[in-house]
């Protein structure tokens, strides 16, 4: 309580007033009260060099519950920096630690489990998404017969059902759980013959099957079960993934076929033009920047836009009569729009916008500079505070760099730009990057399109995720 009382004393007030802070009071204030735990390295006796060790092993578990969220989301939130899911980020999930600790799962049976699962093609012993999600159904599989049947696991299993000839309707009442008033959950649809067959064979990933199965309607009462209208739902979005194979007609086929056609493709400025104008079209007066508040359809909309801009003349990553060099990438880069879930998740790059009082994400420049002898990048992020004066910028400094490669999951060759964080400073206070795990989001990014004044990033590991760029 003394040191507190004496740094608050020794802090600057808001002017007129003795006892309140003003924003470089309260900046000022909380680095203050940082320094009481922070040791610089070559300040450490090395008598701690023990502590040193074990500090990272207590700051790593932060349990997180999967109440309420789904497996996709929970996935997320303890994935490591390459996306990836290992056995030590699988000890911060609450309810697997639990059913681990009263034996109702064991451990033989969770090794085996996890054996199964699909792993990374570059880290053998780390869960893909689609693996971690394997894996939650295979645990879930565990409790599914006590949940639904009230323990009786001794009953003959129900017979596979073909949707071949027949309405979704009827296939729903094939399927479903009486005892459940008619709903159809994830145990359901694996007695769906021709979905099984899909998976196993990759034509729909275990990842895209569980979005659209959240993304369902839902039984009022069974949370996890769809109703028919749900399961009608599901079944179109699995069909619309073929529709364009099997019709030729498909609404997005039909759109890149047409701008494919010579007679019938639109400028590529127009192409340009058009992403351009449905950015801003998504973008409400309430909404956080860089579509962090889009809807799954408005991102569907502009992958599918950047895609075929992406095979446009004026993308110079296409261009075999050129190279790409540090130079093309050089000056100012607004950010308009991301996918990224680390950003829509931390509400901006740093997260800051959510740590102060009427705080928010105001947007992000990142700044390309190449010499000789440098290559350096900055971010500037706009906080925005209410009232507007006490707004700041946080800024993230670095070093980048340019490097040919080829896609781990096309295996085609690709140009990524490598990013290493290296301070992250707002007021008077400045922090290594390496401590904050939202600014990692763009560490290594694959470069999809660049032209004179614009410029798509994909996700090295989710090409999915995007960030475009226009040059101020």
């Amino acid at each position: 309580e003394s040191e507190f009382d004496m740094l608050w004393d020794q802090t600057a007030k808001s002017p007129g007033s003795s006892d309140m802070l003003d924003l470089d009071g309260f900046l000022s204030f909380n680095v203050a009260l940082d320094d009481l735990f922070v040791f610089e390295d070559d300040e450490i006796d090395s008598d701690y060099d023990d502590e040193e060790e074990e500090e990272p092993q207590v700051e790593s578990v932060t349990m997180v519950s999967m109440e309420d969220i789904s497996p996709g989301v929970l996935f997320s939130k303890i994935a490591d920096t390459d996306n990836l899911v290992g056995k030590k980020e699988l000890k911060r999930w609450t309810e697997l630690q639990e059913m681990l600790d009263e034996e109702e799962l064991l451990s033989s049976e969770f090794n085996s489990f996890f054996e199964r699962a699909s792993k990374s093609p570059t880290v053998p012993d780390k869960l893909t998404e689609d693996g971690f999600i394997e894996l939650y159904n295979a645990i879930d599989a565990l409790f599914e017969d006590d949940d639904d049947d009230g323990g009786e696991t001794s009953s003959a299993p129900l017979p596979m059902v073909s949707g071949e000839d027949v309405p979704p309707g009827v296939l729903f009442s094939q399927i479903a759980n009486a005892d459940n008033g008619y709903t159809v959950g994830r145990e359901e649809l694996k007695r769906w013959v021709e979905l099984q067959e899909m998976l196993n064979d990759g034509d729909v990933l275990t990842s895209e099957l569980e979005s659209m199965f959240n993304a369902a309607t839902k039984s009022p009462t069974v949370p996890d079960k769809l109703t028919e209208d749900g399961f009608i739902e599901l079944y179109e979005a699995i069909d619309a993934l073929f529709e364009d194979d099997e019709d030729g007609a498909g609404d997005n086929e039909a759109e890149s076929s047409n701008i494919q056609e010579d007679n019938d493709r639109p400028s590529d400025a127009t192409i340009k033009n058009g992403l351009l104008d449905y950015i801003a079209k998504i973008q409400g007066p309430e909404d956080l920047p860089c579509g962090l508040d889009a809807d799954e359809d408005a991102q569907l909309r502009i992958l599918n836009i950047a895609s075929v801009l992406e095979t446009t003349s004026t993308n110079k990553v296409n261009d075999s009569t050129m190279s790409i060099i540090p130079q093309d990438l050089t000056g100012d880069w607004d950010l308009i729009y991301t996918s990224s879930g680390m950003m829509k998740f931390n509400k901006g790059l740093t997260g800051l916008g959510g740590s102060f009082p009427n705080g928010q994400f105001g947007g992000l420049v990142q700044t390309f500079v190449a010499t000789k002898y440098i290559m350096d990048v900055d971010y500037k992020e706009r906080i925005l505070v209410n009232p507007d004066i006490q707004s700041f910028d946080a800024s993230v400094n670095g070093d980048w760099n340019l490097k040919s490669s080829v896609s781990l999951l096309s295996g085609l060759p690709t140009i990524l730009i490598a990013i290493e964080p290296d301070m992250v400073k707002y007021g008077p206070t400045a922090t290594r990057a390496d401590h904050w795990k939202s600014v990692r989001c763009m560490n290594v990014l694959d470069l999809a399109y660049l032209d004179d004044d614009f410029r798509i990033m994909r996700g090295n590991m989710n090409p999915d995720t995007l960030f475009i760029f226009k040059k101020i």
